[in-house]
């Protein structure tokens, strides 16, 4: 019995903007901005795989700070460093805490460079997907996914609630997520990558709904496509 599909790329995808016309609005404002909504995600995707690109800008002069957390998991191995000059931190979880902590750490040695954050980027390159009670077959442990390359076996991982992820060679990452934040605006984009959470009447589908509109209620504008 086949639970859902692997979507074939381009994966199916929500997009949602952030934009305004404060007079703060930088990219040093707006990056709290950027992180509170990814981790406002959370009841619907966990991090396991997290990248962060700070660029730093003086004069003409433009550099990168380029950082990644990662959490011990079989899902997260076969994944190389997103940058090759990245610092790179294991973690038991990924939080907003620890995030923000290498934030104030970089931003704080820009200010004593005379450096101003020009842009960055966000990516949640592996993450656990929230899997909702009834999305999960009776009597087996596993999901069974379709795909290019046959039928697929993903472990459900049962805690406060039942979680699915995989690992590169097999289903991939249930959803990723990528934020880039640049002077007038911020854009989000999380991908979905299994039929679980993209099908209309699929059991994940509400869940992916309630956190855009999370979002939204932060003030996020969703792209209709």
């Amino acid at each position: 019995m086949v639970d859902g599909k692997v979507h074939r790329f381009p994966e199916p995808f929500v997009r949602l903007e952030l934009g305004g016309e404060r007079s703060d609005w930088t990219p040093r404002a707006t990056l709290d901005d950027a992180l509170s909504a990814v981790f406002a995600l959370e009841p619907l995707c966990e991090p396991l795989l997290f990248d962060i690109q700070l660029g730093m800008a003086r004069g003409e002069e433009r550099r990168e700070s380029n950082h990644e957390l990662r959490v011990a998991h079989p899902a997260v191995e076969g994944y190389g460093p997103a940058w090759y000059d990245e610092e790179i931190v294991e973690v038991s979880r990924i939080s907003r805490e620890a995030v923000g902590e290498i934030v104030r750490r970089v931003l704080d040695e820009a200010d004593r460079a005379g450096e101003l954050l020009g842009w960055y980027s966000i990516a949640v390159r592996v993450a656990r997907a929230r899997l909702p009670e009834a999305a999960r077959p009776p009597g087996r442990d596993h999901l069974v996914l379709s795909s290019e390359i046959g039928e697929l076996e993903v472990p459900i991982e049962d805690g406060d609630v039942a979680r699915v992820t995989s690992t590169i060679d097999d289903a991939g990452s249930p959803m990723t997520i990528r934020v880039e934040g640049e002077e007038y605006y911020i854009t989000l984009k999380l991908r979905l990558r299994w039929s679980l959470w993209t099908d209309p009447d699929a059991p994940g589908h509400e869940l992916v709904e309630r956190a855009v509109a999370s979002l939204e209620a932060r003030g996020w504008e969703r792209e209709e496509r």
